[in-house]
């Protein structure tokens, strides 16, 4: 099971190959894509920004939304913290981002290098 990272899903709705390969790769093997719920409000800023909210919201009428529960604040806050007391940080939607998909069980698609300094939070590379 994963969860969807908006930088998969950016890439997805510009067309880059790679992505385009990993998300066809994803739909034959997994019974269902999920996505938290601050990657939807990601995708909802830039694409109102950018005048793309048709776009977005056709894909985001697709994917069941993951949301940030008290379980997966609490979470978030502790990776922040963690991070912090060995000198790293993280902003808080990816330390949401990366909590929701941990409380959840998923595994998070992305294609930032942001999430690398989350050792237990399994990510998938595209």
């Amino acid at each position: 099971m994963v969860a969807l990272d908006s930088s998969f899903l950016i890439d997805v709705l510009r067309g880059y190959p790679a992505a385009l390969e990993a998300l066809d790769r994803l739909e034959q093997t997994e019974p269902v894509l999920f996505v938290p719920a601050p990657v939807a409000a990601e995708l909802w800023e830039g694409a109102i920004r950018s005048g793309t909210t048709e776009e977005v919201g056709l894909m985001l009428d697709l994917l069941p939304v993951l949301p940030l529960d008290l379980a997966s604040a609490r979470r978030a806050a502790e990776l922040r913290a963690e991070l912090a007391l060995n000198g790293r940080t993280i902003g808080v939607v990816d330390a949401m981002i990366a909590a929701i998909a941990m409380v959840n069980g998923k595994t998070l698609v992305t294609g930032d290098a942001d999430f690398a300094s989350i050792p237990e939070l399994r990510v998938l590379k595209y």
